[in-house]
């Protein structure tokens, strides 16, 4: 999985200054709802409060409109379905990856209508 996340990342370092291709830049695919669902996901996962702050200023910084108003929206609506943190001694993103990864707390999502 990181030879193949690094073969992309090379390929689409390439695109962009050997090709000027700038869809290959991720202020491209930085859309109002890609931040939406990266929120979604941290809050149903019990994420860090670090990823509100990371999100608002890449938020900022690709000229997106999404605000503390919109995280609080999100945070109304989606369920915690686990907490995983660095500070919990509990569950680990072992437990995670074994309770079915990224994709089963997405799934659980979808089924819940987040």
């Amino acid at each position: 999985m990181f030879l193949n996340a690094g073969k992309r990342i090379v390929e689409l370092t390439k695109r962009y200054y050997e090709q000027d291709d700038e869809s290959a830049l991720p202020r491209n695919i930085a859309s109002k709802a890609a931040f939406e669902n990266a929120m979604t996901l941290d809050i149903a996962m019990g994420g860090s409060t670090n990823t509100v702050l990371h999100l608002l200023a890449a938020a900022q910084e690709a000229e997106i409109d999404f605000t503390m108003s919109d995280i609080d929206k999100l945070s109304r609506k989606v369920p915690q379905l686990c907490k995983v943190a660095p500070s919990t001694q509990k569950y680990h993103m072992e437990d995670v990856h074994r309770a079915g990864g990224v994709l089963g707390i997405l799934g659980e999502l979808d089924r819940a209508g987040c």
